[in-house]
C-alpha cells in the first residue's frame, strides 16, 4: 500500500514538470491545405502542422543576431570611414598641387647675413719709443781692402750705441751694405738682423758689435765706394727708431 502511494506521488511529482515544461514550450499551429488527386475525384486534404518551440532559445537567437549585426556594422563603418577620410585628404591636397603649377613660383627669399669679419688676435699693445727718447749711434765699421789696398773687399764688424732716456723696449739692429750699381734685390738685403735677448731699460746705455754677416763681401762693380746702412728697431712694434747710413772707400 506504500509503494502505490510513493508511485502516485511520484507520477504527481512527474506531472508537474510536464506541465512547467510545456508552459515553457509555445505552439504554432500551421495549416497546410492540397489537393489530392484520385482518380475523378478530387478533394482538398487539410493537415495541421504543429511546430513547438521554447522562447528562451528565441530570445538567445535574436540577441545572438543582434549582436553579429553590430560588429558587422561596426567593422564595415570604420573601413569605409578610413577610405572616406582618405579621400578628403586627397582631395584637400589636390587643389594646392594644381594651385602651385598655375601661380607662378616666386623665388624663395633668403635672408643675407652680413658677412663676419675674420677674428684677429690683438696682440698687447705696447708703448711706442717717443721720438728724439733714444740715442743710437754706429762708432765704427770694420772692414777688409783687396789686395791692392784700394777697394772695399768685405766687411768685419759693426760697433753701436744705444742710449735709451725714457722707456723700456728690446731693440733690434739691421744691417746692409751696398753700392750705386747694386741691384735693388742687392740693397733691400738684410746681412744681419740682431734681435736682444732681454729689454734695454730707461736710462740704461749700452755698445756692442755685430760680427755674424749672412755674407761677408762687398758686391763687385765698378763703384768703388760702398754704403752701410744700420737700422735700430722697436722689435715690440717693428718700427724704426733710426738709421745711420755710412760710406766707405
Amino acid at each position: 500500500m506504500a509503494k502505490d502511494e510513493s508511485d502516485d506521488l511520484f507520477r504527481n511529482f512527474k506531472s508537474d514538470d510536464e506541465r512547467e515544461e510545456k508552459k515553457k514550450v509555445k505552439k504554432v499551429n500551421i495549416v497546410e491545405t492540397r489537393t489530392v488527386d484520385r482518380g475523378d475525384q478530387k478533394r482538398e486534404q487539410i493537415r495541421e502542422v504543429v511546430l513547438r518551440y521554447k522562447p528562451v532559445l528565441v530570445e538567445r537567437l535574436v540577441f545572438l543576431a543582434i549582436i553579429a549585426a553590430l560588429l558587422i556594422y561596426i567593422f564595415y563603418s570604420s573601413f569605409s570611414g578610413c577610405a572616406f577620410s582618405s579621400l578628403l585628404e586627397k582631395d584637400d591636397v589636390a587643389p594646392a598641387a594644381v594651385m602651385d603649377t598655375n601661380e607662378s613660383a616666386a623665388p624663395p627669399k633668403v635672408e643675407e647675413k652680413p658677412a663676419e669679419k675674420p677674428k684677429t688676435e690683438e696682440k698687447p699693445a705696447t708703448a711706442s719709443v717717443p721720438a728724439g727718447s733714444v740715442t743710437f749711434l754706429v762708432d765704427k765699421i770694420d772692414f777688409d781692402r783687396d789686395s791692392n789696398s784700394t777697394n772695399p773687399l768685405k766687411m768685419k764688424g759693426v760697433s753701436y750705441t744705444i742710449d735709451n732716456k725714457k722707456i723700456d723696449f728690446t731693440p733690434t739692429i739691421k744691417v746692409y751694405w751696398y753700392d750705386a750699381d747694386s741691384e735693388v734685390a742687392i740693397k733691400n738685403k738684410v746681412r744681419i738682423s740682431f734681435t736682444f735677448g732681454i729689454p734695454v731699460r730707461a736710462g740704461q746705455k749700452i755698445s756692442g758689435t755685430l760680427k755674424n754677416f749672412d755674407s761677408v763681401y762687398f758686391d763687385k762693380t765698378s763703384v768703388t765706394e760702398e754704403t752701410v746702412k744700420v737700422e735700430l728697431l722697436d722689435s715690440g712694434n717693428g718700427e724704426i727708431l733710426a738709421t745711420k747710413t755710412t760710406t766707405i772707400k
